[in-house]
């Protein structure tokens, strides 16, 4: 965004003016998002052979952020973050299916993949001197957010006898990083965004419950590298030094 510009003469007396508006410095930015979180790598596999594969579909992504700027061009991000993402309950069916005689018929149910917390990195915008109002930012955030497996339940039935296995949902806590960046268009007090984000991750859960109708039980530990792509947009409201 210009913070001057050369207005057209007034008066007749040839002297420039300036628009109020355009000179203003953003103090505060608050901004509302959602849009899809597409997996890729080991996340979106669908080889159920593969321990890393996470089976995961594309779902959904939704933050709130706070932007604190120092400058026209720098400043602070505080950002909350929710991402689900639905497991390919077909992809199971027919591993199991295939790994075992006929005669056996399974269904299986899943829960979701799910991360939530508050993110903070820094956060850069910068105008767009051939548009009018028009701005390409840039964030880089880490955080801890909380990360949920999904809850696995597979039934398998033959000849009448019905066994029932269920994974239950594991719980932790990871490191993770994302990577935004987007443009901003600007009308007075609010803008509306359209970006990108790259988001990654890799939790490791540990006692993760597993039963079975046959008297089973049994504790499952693994790592997921969770990654995702995402589209996203949104509406800010902005706030000016006085």
């Amino acid at each position: 965004m210009q913070t001057y510009y050369l207005a057209k003469k007034a008066n007749g007396n040839g002297s420039p003016t300036t628009d109020s508006t355009s000179r203003k410095q953003e103090l505060l930015i608050i901004k509302l998002a959602g849009g899809f979180a597409n997996p890729i790598g080991d996340f979106g596999s669908k080889d159920f052979e593969s321990e890393a594969s996470g089976l995961a579909n594309a779902g959904l992504l939704l933050n709130a952020s706070l932007i604190l700027k120092f400058s026209k061009y720098f400043g602070f991000v505080f950002d909350y973050r929710y991402q689900k993402n639905a497991v390919d309950n077909e992809a199971i069916h027919q591993a199991y299916s295939s790994q075992y005689s006929s005669g056996i018929s399974f269904s299986t149910q899943a829960t979701d993949w799910t991360s939530h917390g508050f993110f903070s990195g820094l956060y850069f915008e910068l105008p767009l001197v051939d548009i009018k109002n028009l701005s390409f930012d840039f964030c880089l955030l880490g955080g801890l957010p909380k990360f949920e497996s999904p809850e696995l339940n597979i039934t398998a039935t033959k000849n009448g006898t019905t066994i029932n296995i269920v994974q239950n949902v594991g719980k932790t806590s990871a490191l993770a990083f994302e990577t935004k960046m987007g443009l901003k268009y600007k009308f007075e007090t609010v803008a509306l965004n359209f970006g990108v984000s790259y988001f990654t991750a890799k939790p490791s859960f540990s006692g993760v419950l597993i039963q079975g109708s046959n008297g089973v039980v049994d504790y499952a530990k693994f790592q997921q590298r969770i990654s995702s792509l995402n589209v996203e947009e949104g509406i800010s409201f902005l706030l000016y030094h006085k």
